[in-house]
């Protein structure tokens, strides 16, 4: 009675047949229903296999008459295996694990029954099945993730062409430009919107079996099968075009543009990590040329990289080890020709190349979180610097240091140094004044670093006015005590009429703000001097000094 109870009540199906015929004897509610029943009287009595190609759910009938083997062979074998079975409706699909097992008569040993017992497990075959969508899939655009795109690489490089050829492919590695300034300006709900929208262009672009993955934050990278070079360039310049269009989101007009690597097998790799690695020094590249640009992997890049990461290395040791050294070019009040201050300059002494300066290294250093390490060296030494020459009694003047735009976006790692650094060496803040390119204020976040160093009581100036893209904006935006006219205004405005007028404006605007002028790259007695009449109040360059070394600068100070 007991086992009745459980074998009608139980919702694993089970069906006790001949073991030949596969002749229905006896089977439980579940079951019938399995089988496409309503109730287990319409089933007995018929072959169990029959029902069985009713509900059995196959793409194919030669997939459906495989399946059919296969039960053949469980039979045989008295195995287990997973199948997908129709419901009573003949609509919806669910998964069993089937089993089979022979009942064996006690007296002669030989089968008498057979019995199959099938376990609904589509609750667990769909988890799995999202668990693996999941693991295989971005979350946010629904592309492939790195998991999938680096399986469809690995799979792609085994791939022969029907000719028995190598099967050439090329990869396409994406970087949006200036994302991380949208992001921080309009907020990660645009910066999503934004990702999921340059997703759709990016397989718009491409051939419905091309593979296009999201590696992470704003690069992507696309797998173009069955692709050589040529046509590799072609779908970059097309890629590149059609990120470049106006995005209208959440109310918003975006643009943006990208930058592309590009490496090809087998000539840029047989392995995946090479090609992907290959394709981002080639991205990198793309990069250096400006934005909305693609470029190609060749051999020289490789041995560029290689420098890049040598230097890297080496960078690294040069802090630890001590080997970096502040340099001083004085700064000339242009109406007396006193000394009235000087901008700190970095330099290597690396133990094999020698004396190195900032264009040698310094864009190395922007790549990678080394140039934090290295700006706050700068500011703690030119503290060090200043304390020690106020014990040996050098008359007080203002320093200048250069801030890189990483800096800037680190504002509480440069904040916090700034701080230290005046407070271990009793340094006023008046007596330093920070640098800024208009490079480096292109974002607004570095914008507020600035408000705080100001905060801070240290002066910020605008270095290399005129070369950037806001300068008269930021003007307004951001309190400036002093300017600096960029080197290619005062190289030639003696002889250009352009640059003069150029210059004579800057130096009018500049003042009617109530800023001090500094104007870089002063080589001549009559570019001095014109300057001064001009209303420019300090000079700077190889006609007063080129940057020297501690030592020599205070030499300087005594015969200025």
């Amino acid at each position: 009675f007991r086992f009745q109870l459980v074998f009608e009540q139980t919702g694993i199906g089970i069906a006790f047949c001949e073991p030949h015929s596969t002749k229905i004897l006896e089977a439980n509610q579940r079951m019938a229903h399995i089988l496409g029943a309503q109730t287990p009287e319409l089933i007995l009595g018929r072959r169990f296999t029959e029902f069985y190609a009713d509900v059995l759910h196959a793409n194919t009938p030669s997939g459906h008459n495989a399946i059919l083997k296969g039960l053949e062979h469980m039979i045989l074998e008295a195995r287990g295996s997973d199948v997908q079975l129709r419901d009573l409706t003949g609509q919806q699909l669910r998964w069993y694990h089937q089993t089979v097992a022979f009942l064996h008569d006690s007296e002669h040993h030989v089968p008498s029954q057979l019995v199959f017992v099938f376990w609904d497990i589509d609750d667990r075959v769909q988890l799995q099945t999202r668990l693996e969508i999941q693991g295989s899939r971005d979350q946010l655009t629904g592309l492939g993730n790195r998991f999938l795109f680096q399986c469809a690489i690995e799979n792609a490089l085994t791939r022969r062409m029907p000719s028995g050829q190598i099967n050439s492919f090329c990869i396409l590695l994406i970087d949006l430009d200036n994302f991380k300034a949208i992001n921080d300006v309009r907020g990660h709900s645009v910066g999503d919107s934004l990702l999921k929208e340059v997703a759709l262009r990016l397989t718009q672009t491409v051939r419905d079996y091309d593979t296009v993955a999201r590696l992470g934050g704003d690069e992507f990278v696309i797998l173009l099968h069955h692709s050589q070079e040529n046509s590799a360039t072609a779908v970059a310049d097309k890629i590149c075009h059609a990120i470049a269009q106006e995005f209208q989101l959440e109310g918003l007009r975006l643009h943006t543009s990208c930058s592309i690597g590009i490496s090809t097998f087998p000539d840029h790799g047989l392995e995946y990590d090479v090609l992907l690695r290959r394709a981002d020094m080639a991205m990198y590249q793309a990069k250096s040329l400006g934005k909305n640009h693609f470029s190609l992997f060749s051999d020289a890049l490789e041995r560029e990289g290689m420098e890049y990461w040598q230097l890297e290395t080496e960078l690294r040791e040069a802090l630890e080890r001590k080997e970096f050294e502040l340099y001083f070019q004085p700064k000339i009040n242009l109406a007396t020709g006193a000394v009235c201050g000087a901008e700190a300059l970095i330099r290597w002494n690396h133990p094999v190349r020698g004396l190195l300066t900032p264009d040698m290294f310094i864009t190395y250093a922007e790549r990678s979180d080394l140039i934090i390490g290295i700006g706050n060296w700068v500011i703690h030494e030119v503290c060090r610097l200043l304390h020690q020459w106020d014990l040996m009694g050098v008359p007080p003047m203002e320093i200048s240091f250069n801030a890189s735009p990483r800096q800037l976006l680190e504002s509480d790692s440069l904040i916090a140094q700034i701080e230290e650094s005046l407070a271990s060496f009793s340094i006023l803040p008046q007596r330093l004044t920070m640098e800024i390119t208009e490079t480096a204020l292109m974002q607004e976040k570095t914008w507020k670093t600035a408000h705080e160093v100001v905060k801070c009581g240290i002066s910020i100036s605008l270095d290399d006015f005129g070369t950037g893209y806001s300068s008269l904006s930021l003007l307004q935006k951001l309190p400036f005590s002093s300017l600096k006219i960029d080197r290619s205004f005062v190289r030639d405005f003696i002889d250009n009429l352009t640059d003069g007028t150029l210059v004579r404006a800057i130096i009018g605007l500049t003042r009617d703000l109530g800023m001090e002028v500094v104007a870089e790259g002063v080589e001549t007695q009559i570019q001095a001097t014109t300057l001064a009449r001009y209303g420019c109040q300090i000079g700077q360059g190889y006609f007063f000094s080129r940057p020297i070394q501690t030592t020599q600068f205070l030499e300087y100070l005594k015969t200025a």
